[in-house]
């Protein structure tokens, strides 16, 4: 298997709604990365983004169930807490990426990916009740999103 052929397994997964699936190959994917190139490395920062938004899912989806159990918070703040620090270290990886960026092409991919990111932690925060900072991350998101555009 090749990492994009994993990948793509894994995004797959994460389309058809294999939550489940989905993050245990993206996680055994990240595993592989950084074990080779480093914990901060930019070419490990789309295999974090990926695994950072299947928890965000997982973590949605499984809302109402856990709400329903109202008991399990301790659970929920542990994911909770992983998936902050897999996006947080997402977001590490592609400032990292950004810096390393030959011309403004790459420089505007990589934005749109970092904007990627700051959508997800939104999503989180938004998720914690924490509309503050949901607020930040999305408006920092939309600054990106607007940098990464095709000047015309």
């Amino acid at each position: 298997w090749s990492a994009e052929n994993a990948r793509a397994v894994g995004l797959a997964a994460f389309n058809a709604g294999q939550l489940d699936q989905a993050v245990r190959i993206q996680a055994g994917i990240l595993k592989h990365f950084t074990a080779k190139y480093g914990e901060v490395d930019a070419k490990c920062a789309v295999y974090y983004l990926d695994y950072g938004v299947t928890l965000l899912a997982l973590i949605q989806a499984s809302d109402s169930e856990r709400s329903a159990l109202a008991g399990n918070t301790g659970e929920v703040n542990e994911d909770v807490e992983l998936c902050f620090s897999i996006l947080e270290l997402a977001r590490v990886c592609f400032d990292k990426a950004e810096d390393a960026c030959a011309d403004e092409a790459a420089t505007k991919a990589v934005q749109g990916r970092q904007a990627e990111v700051h959508e997800a932690l939104a999503q989180l925060h938004a998720e914690r009740e924490d509309d503050n900072e949901a607020l930040k991350e999305f408006e920092y998101a939309l600054v990106l999103r607007q940098a990464a555009a095709p000047t015309p």
